[in-house]
């Protein structure tokens, strides 16, 4: 059995100022800790907190004991099962919406269906699911009907300066931008997508 190992750590001795859900010490800074770390400790008693690399909580020392105090193999196994759930998780989503998707894919206009060809192109030339990856078919999907929404606005967004502005979109636009969650990445990406549509330069 590999023996534990506790690297890269920083302990700081901290003073409670108060704790609801969570630690706030009297230097002004604040943690997440659990509900048995937090029954430990009344205002004013001295705690160290733990910290593994830059930020990553790794154990309480509390009046001589410690207390969820993880290894570096405890952590490594941690962040694999996150890893692996959320993947799971994602994956069930797609599985849950493909029939829904691919209804909105079938109706993209013809250059909006090559951009979504392309991206699988592009992903099956590395190897990797298209359809599955976490920024691949749901995330591109979004992205291209932006694209299409924004390449409605015409000269509106051939005469906008620069990228995206706000202030010019119509609300059933700023809706499907809500409703979907779309990122800034996928903004900007639609937004020069759609104005090179509209300049004639998509190959």
């Amino acid at each position: 059995m590999t023996e534990a190992t506790y690297t890269q750590r920083t302990l700081k001795m901290l003073t409670l100022k108060s704790k609801d859900g969570g630690l706030t010490s009297t230097d002004g800074s604040g943690c997440w800790a659990p509900q048995d770390v937090q029954d430990l400790l009344e205002v004013g008693d001295e705690y160290g907190l733990e910290v593994k690399g830059f930020n990553r909580i790794s154990g309480f020392f509390i009046k001589g004991q410690w207390y969820h105090h993880k290894s570096d193999q405890e952590i490594i196994q941690q962040d694999e099962e996150s890893i692996r759930s959320s993947r799971e998780k994602h994956i069930k989503f797609v599985e849950e919406n493909r029939a829904v998707w691919t209804r909105r894919e079938e109706a993209l206009p013809d250059w909006a269906k090559k951009l979504m060809a392309d991206a699988r192109q592009r992903r099956a030339e590395k190897g990797e699911d298209f359809d599955t990856a976490y920024m691949g078919w749901g995330y591109m999907l979004v992205a291209s009907e932006l694209a299409v929404l924004y390449a409605t606005l015409g000269d509106v967004l051939k005469n906008a300066i620069g990228g995206y502005d706000y202030d010019v979109i119509p609300d059933h636009i700023k809706k499907f931008e809500n409703e979907n969650g779309v990122s800034g990445n996928q903004v900007d990406w639609a937004w020069m997508i759609a104005r090179a549509k509209l300049n004639n330069q998509l190959e």
